[in-house]
């Protein structure tokens, strides 16, 4: 993380140490000091901390829009590289069979990215409860990196917090409530998650990031 370009401010841990000890290899971070942004807060106020996460998250990832390892300035997305991806999910035996035809069904739409001219972001990878806080200073605090992709895919953070704010509103706490949740708020008309707000949201972070809207 030393080397991205993030933000050196309060809103992540700032590394103090990284050395090995008997063998076995320490970390040490600065603390962030705030309240969670639990499914409870997502309730009481949800535009509000919507509002926060996006404007943060538009602001990380211009800040880590970077050239591929290539030196080209966009990724593009193989067929091959998609074909793989998936099959690496469907070979776990615990899928239904509603639930690999889903998967199938997504990899026929991915391979319309195949070719695609797509930027690359620093991609945090977890973006929901129990790793975002709000500050004292009122800002959002991001905190457990361990899952963080230097070279992601823009939008992939993006629908994961919206994912999650969609479930915690709708107090969903089972596989198959937040099936429907997120069925209720990407997929059904007049909901907050396909307001004009949101669409605005979401063609913001592509522009700024250089997705294309058809990305």
């Amino acid at each position: 993380m030393r080397r991205e370009r993030l933000p050196d401010d309060e809103s992540v841990p700032q590394l103090a140490a990284f050395e090995e000890y008997r063998g076995f290899p320490v970390l040490l971070q600065t603390a962030l000091v705030g309240d969670a942004i639990s499914p409870a807060v997502i309730r009481r106020n949800r535009d509000r901390s919507v509002r926060m996460v996006v404007d943060w998250l538009t602001d990380f990832h211009v800040r880590t829009r970077r050239k591929c390892r290539d030196g080209s300035d966009n990724a593009q997305p193989d067929a091959q590289g998609i074909e793989q991806t998936l099959g690496e999910l469907l070979s776990c035996e615990h899928w239904t069979d509603e639930e690999r035809n889903l998967i199938g069904l997504s990899g026929k739409i991915s391979m319309q990215l195949a070719g695609e001219q797509l930027p690359t972001v620093f991609e945090y990878g977890d973006l929901s409860h129990p790793n975002l806080l709000q500050l004292q200073s009122g800002k959002l605090g991001v905190i457990d990196w361990e899952l963080a992709e230097p070279d992601g895919m823009p939008g992939a953070d993006l629908f994961t917090f919206l994912a999650y704010a969609a479930c915690a509103s709708q107090r969903a706490g089972t596989t198959e409530l937040r099936h429907d949740a997120f069925l209720a708020a990407f997929f059904s008309p007049g909901t907050w998650a396909t307001s004009r707000t949101a669409r605005s949201n979401i063609r913001r972070s592509c522009i700024v990031t250089g997705s294309s809207s058809r990305s």
